[in-house]
């Protein structure tokens, strides 16, 4: 057994030293290394929507870093890509969210903060944040997402002793599973209340702990935090780095 073993490795390294087994050697260790470098380094990924317009715009391909990420947490203002698969275990009072799929938006809140949504502008803590990446063409200050820091799926909205009910169910029983009922610290009338297209608005919310609060720049065709929720720290992926194309688009994000 031992002299079988023998001239097997005897041969495999002479068929290392041909070409084809450097060249055979050499795709194996390129391969290895790409996807270790995808997976714990650096990736790129590619935008479909223009949700992140004017900053990313359809079409765009960017390259984000994964190693920070890991040592130091995002801060308000920066760009990440993150699934929701830590967010989501299930999906009442959420529409069409997949999370498996991964999304770029922007941090804009994180553990502790406060949020309320005025005319598509995000206040935290009662203060105006400052955005000049914002963009909002024709802005309505009718629709709903431009001035509520969270929309759920609802029907109806009904306030009995101090407790809130959407369709017939009790308020912790239809929040989405990113949603903690903590983060909603007033459940009366004046913060929660029925929207014209059969969906429950909240004026503000709390951001919990290591969880965060992420918006798209265009806020009018953003499905972001108001629509599933928080973030969970736990699936927050990278940090977004640089345009890299289309060519006349390369740049630092």
């Amino acid at each position: 057994m031992r002299q079988n073993n023998f001239i097997i490795s005897q041969r495999f390294n002479e068929f290392r030293q041909t070409p084809l087994g450097e060249a055979l050697e050499t795709v194996i260790l390129s391969a290895f290394l790409a996807l270790l470098i995808k997976a714990f380094v650096i990736q790129a990924y590619f935008i479909p929507s223009g949700s992140m317009i004017a900053t990313l715009e359809p079409f765009d391909h960017i390259v984000a870093e994964k190693i920070s990420i890991r040592f130091v947490r995002p801060s308000r203002g920066e760009i990440v890509i993150f699934n929701l698969d830590k967010s989501l275990s299930h999906s009442a009072g959420i529409s069409n969210f997949e999370p498996h799929r991964e999304y770029v938006k922007r941090v804009i809140g994180i553990g502790g903060d406060r949020i309320a949504m005025r005319n598509g502008k995000a206040i935290i803590n009662g203060i105006e944040l400052k955005e000049p990446y914002l963009y909002m063409d024709e802005p309505r200050s009718d629709d709903a997402s431009m001035n509520f820091a969270l929309i759920l799926d609802g029907k109806k909205l009904r306030f009995k002793s101090e407790q809130v009910f959407i369709d017939g169910k009790p308020l912790e029983k239809n929040l989405p599973s990113s949603i903690p009922l903590s983060a909603i610290k007033d459940i009366t009338s004046s913060n929660i209340v029925q929207l014209k297209d059969d969906r429950i608005g909240i004026r503000s919310i709390v951001v919990p702990k290591g969880k965060y609060y992420c918006l798209g720049d265009n806020r009018l065709e953003s499905a972001d935090s108001r629509y599933f929720g928080f973030v969970d720290e736990s699936g927050i992926e990278a940090r977004a780095i640089m345009i890299y194309w289309p060519i006349k688009r390369v740049d630092w994000i």
